[in-house]
This record gives C-alpha cells, structure tokens and sequence, in this order.
C-alpha cells in the first residue's frame, strides 16, 4: 500500500511539472500508466477484500462442518447401537420363532395324540356298547340265582321271624318275673340306702369327733412341751393320766369305727348285686330292641329284594338273545363307560388348554411383529434423516469447492495482471 502510493505522489508530482511547464512528450503512455496503477490498486483492494470474505467463509463452513462432522457422527454411533440393537432383537426373534416352532410341533403331536386317543376311546365304547348286548345269558343265569336265593332268604326270614317270636315269649316271661324281682330288690334298696345314709351321717360325726380329739392331742403336746419346762411331778402325773383317758376314749372310737367300716362293706356288697341285676335288666331289654331292630332290618332286606328283583327284569329286557361278555356285571360295564368318559372329557380339556395356549402365543408373536414393524419404521426415519443430512454435507462441500475455485481463479487473475 505504501510502495502505490508513494508511485502515485510521483505521478502526481510529474504530472504537475508537466503541466506548470506545458511540456507533454508522452500523453497517451502517462494516461495508461495512471489507468494501470488506479486498476491495479482497486483489484489489490478488491482480492484483499476476497480474501478477508473467503477466509471468514472458511471459518464459518469449517465451524459448520465440524458441527455436522460431530452430529453426523452422533447419528452415524446411534444408527450403529441401534441396528446392534435391532440385530440383538431380531437373533431374539428368531430364538422365539423357533421356540414357538418347537412348541407348534409338540401342541400339534399332542393334538394327533389326543385325537388317536379319542378315535381309541370311540373303540373302546363302541366295543363295551357291544359287549353290553352279550350281558343277556348271565344275567338270566344271575336272575335264576337271585330268585332261588330269594326264596332260600324268605324262608330263613320266616324260621328267623318264628325263632324271634318264640324268645321274645320266653324273653317277655322272663322279664315279668325279673321286674317283680327288681321291685323287691328296690324296696330292699331302699332301706338299706337310708340305714347307710345313717351308719354314713353317724360315721362322719365320729370322724369329725376323732379330728376333734387329734386337735386336742396336738394342743395338749404343746402345752405337754410348755409345761414340762416349768411344771412339777404332781402336775406331770395329772397330765399323764389325763393323756391315758384320752387315749382309751380315743382306742374305743377306732374300734367303733371299724365295726362301722365293716357294716359299710356288707351293706355295699349288697348294693353291689342289686347293681348287678339292674344291668342284666338293661341287657335284657337292649336284646328286645335288638330283635326290634332286626325286623325292621328284615323289612329292608325284602325291599332290597324286591329292587334287584325289578332291575333283573329291567336287564333281561334291555339285552338281547345272541351275546357274549367279558365283563362280570353290569356295574363293571358302567366303571369302564364312565372312566372311558372322564379320560374323553380330559383330553377335551386339554385341547381346550392347547387352543388357549396357542392363541396367547400367537397373540405374543403378533405382539413382536408390531415392535419388529415399529422399529423398522424408526430405523427407516433415521436413516433418512441421516440421507438428507449427507445430502446436504455434500452440497456445502461442492459450494465450499466452487467458492475454493474462484479463489484460485481470482488468484490467477491478479498473477496475469501483475504480469
């Protein structure tokens, strides 16, 4: 800048000498040369200006790359964890698919299995609804049976009905005679019961008496202990003899009371044998009502009979002529119809659990495929987000390139004009 306008001054100054002495040898070159420094000034001031302008575009697209360049790779790590994510995700998915094949073929083998059973078990009943028609010949032979075991019990229950009578007779004699006895022996009970309760009243007195003496005793052994510290010989021999007296009072009592003891024993032996014939009463009388009980016993056996009487009937016209069995009775038949049911109503229960289990997979699986769907559709979002961000990376590239080119072009232009 100071070498220009230091040439400038000295064109002005030659200029002006020129012009003071109105001497111009060579106007046209001085025009030029003027015209060449002036352009040569404005276009050094002008790639300066350039210059200053590019580098601060250059600052401003750096910062800008640097901040893609950082977001970019922001993205470019999510996109990465993200399909790392999704890859994890989808090995799950297909371990669960799998798993779900898997269980597909045991639910639908289960399945051939519980439909092989039920085909089984139509078998089975058909083959028992089959058999249920051979019952007829041993159900007639099981009638004959029951009609001759019929009559033997009928019989029986007649003797028996007849044996029954003939004691209860004996037993009613029996029991007349018994209550006459037991009438007397009350009587004698009784009285024997009040001359007790007396013995026993006159007892306790005696017993209340000797406790009284014991105390006394007791008491005197005291006063015995406190007096022979302070007592004399006469007032020793007073008390001894007194001690004597009560002794023998006391021996006279005891005896009285084991006479009494064994009045007590007689009169409760006798007690004892009138308790006896009180139960063997009470035996007697539970042996009646046992026989009561066995007629009424009687009564529903013959009803009984007459039941299986009615169902033999029932049977032999629900049979018919040409069968075989290998069941024994008709119960067993009905065991086996009902287990063959139970084990049909199980496996439908099953199928029933197989269905549900089966559906709830299903719904899980489509459950998955939602999230599959959903991430996909993110994962197709990022990515073209990340495009247009590449995208438009690319294009400031190209302008920082194009504006790059001017420069050199620029650049080339002030080397040609300087040259």
């Amino acid at each position: 800048m100071s070498e220009i306008n230091n040439k400038k001054r000295k064109i002005d100054g030659v200029q002006d000498k020129k012009d003071s002495s109105n001497y111009h040898p060579f106007p046209l070159l001085r025009n030029k040369k003027a015209v060449i420094i002036e352009t040569e000034y404005e276009l050094r001031k002008k790639i300066k200006d350039l210059e200053n302008q590019l580098d601060a575009q250059k600052l401003k697209y750096e910062l800008k790359l640097s901040e893609l360049n950082g977001k970019y790779l922001e993205e470019h790590m999510n996109l990465e964890h993200s399909i790392d994510t999704l890859r994890i995700e989808n090995v799950d998915l297909k371990k669960l698919a799998q798993d779900l094949d898997l269980e597909k073929q045991n639910l639908e083998t289960t399945r051939r299995i519980i439909y092989e059973k039920e085909i089984k078990s139509k078998e089975t009943i058909e083959k028992l609804e089959d058999e249920l028609k051979k019952l007829k010949n041993e159900t007639k032979l099981e009638l004959y049976q029951t009609n001759s075991e019929s009559i033997s019990l009928k019989e029986a229950l007649f003797n028996s009905q007849q044996d029954i009578q003939n004691y209860i007779s004996s037993n009613e004699f029996n029991i007349n005679s018994i209550n006459d006895n037991f009438k007397n022996y009350e009587e004698i009970i009784n009285l024997l019961r009040t001359e007790l309760d007396k013995r026993t009243n006159q007892l306790n007195e005696k017993i209340t008496q000797l406790k009284e003496v014991e105390r006394l005793y007791k008491d005197t052994q005291i006063e015995n202990k406190k007096l022979r510290q302070n007592a004399t010989k006469e007032e020793m021999n007073i008390i001894k003899k007194e001690l004597q007296n009560q002794l023998k009072y006391i021996r006279e009592i005891e005896k009285k009371n084991k006479d009494l003891s064994k009045q007590n024993e007689y009169y409760k032996g006798k007690n004892v044998n009138v308790e006896i014939l009180k139960e063997e009463i009470k035996t007697l009388e539970n042996k009646a009502k046992a026989m009561n009980i066995l007629h009424e016993k009687i009564f529903q056996l013959e009803i009984e009979n007459s039941k299986l009487l009615n169902e033999h009937t029932k049977w032999t016209s629900f049979l018919e002529d040409k069968d075989t069995i290998n069941f024994d009775s008709p119960q067993e038949i009905a065991k086996a119809l009902a287990s063959q049911r139970i084990e049909c109503a199980l496996l439908k229960q099953k199928e029933g659990e197989f269905n549900a289990k089966f559906a709830s997979q299903q719904e899980y699986i489509n459950e998955l495929e939602t999230k599959v769907n959903e991430l996909n559709s993110k994962y197709q979002k990022e990515y073209s987000n990340n495009q247009n961000n590449l995208k438009i990376i690319s294009y400031k590239e190209k302008s920082k390139e194009l504006t790059q080119r001017r420069i050199d072009m620029l650049q080339e232009q002030l080397v040609n004009i300087k040259l």
